[in-house]
């Protein structure tokens, strides 16, 4: 029997194949069969005798160095996933976006388009934190220049309340200034020092 195979692509395996990006390694496509029933990959797997495992419904997911994926994590990037594929079908279905140029869009055109739109989207985000973040900065900078310039008021005051109370000699106009100031309330007194 002379077999002609034929692929769709420049390497063999058709919808078999390895992506990887970085660290991250993804088979893709025939090595699940789902919908059994009157499924033809079924019906070839039978008359070819090719035995299917069923899958558990408990099928862990591991990350590139081994270890499990954390359920939580996983239901995120599975929500995550399925947001994208609502908002390109928008695209497709409400906004009739479906040609680009005389050309068909594909689903990885339009996730694409959609991902860098988020991804535009939390940059400007970002610049309104960044921008707020200077904003309150500046805030920070005046209220400490304002500790520093009353610091530097209450270190005068006490230098005069020092001299002042200390004990020596003093005139008759010194000594009335003195008690004055001490027999007064102590706003006052640093009302009459300023």
């Amino acid at each position: 029997m002379e077999v002609l195979v034929l692929e769709a692509r420049d390497r063999v395996g058709g919808r078999i194949a390895t992506f990887r990006k970085g660290s991250y390694v993804a088979d893709l496509g025939a090595m699940v069969v789902t919908g059994l029933g009157g499924n033809p990959v079924t019906i070839l797997s039978k008359q070819i005798k090719i035995e299917l495992h069923k899958i558990r419904q408990k099928c862990p997911l591991y990350e590139s160095n081994g270890n499990t994926v954390p359920k939580d994590k996983d239901e995120m990037v599975e929500r995550e996933f399925n947001r994208l594929l609502e908002a390109t079908s928008y695209l497709s279905h409400q906004l009739d976006l479906n040609y680009v140029q005389s050309k068909p869009v594909s689903l990885g055109q339009a996730l694409e388009w959609v991902i860098k739109l988020q991804e535009k989207h939390v940059k400007e985000k970002q610049i309104q934190h960044w921008k707020a973040i200077l904003q309150l900065q500046e805030k920070l900078k005046e209220s400490h220049t304002q500790m520093v310039r009353v610091q530097e008021r209450i270190q005068e005051l006490h230098r005069v309340h020092k001299e002042l109370t200390e004990v020596k000699q003093r005139d008759v106009t010194q000594e009335f200034v003195h008690r004055s100031i001490v027999t007064r309330s102590p706003s006052a007194r640093l009302a009459f020092c300023q």
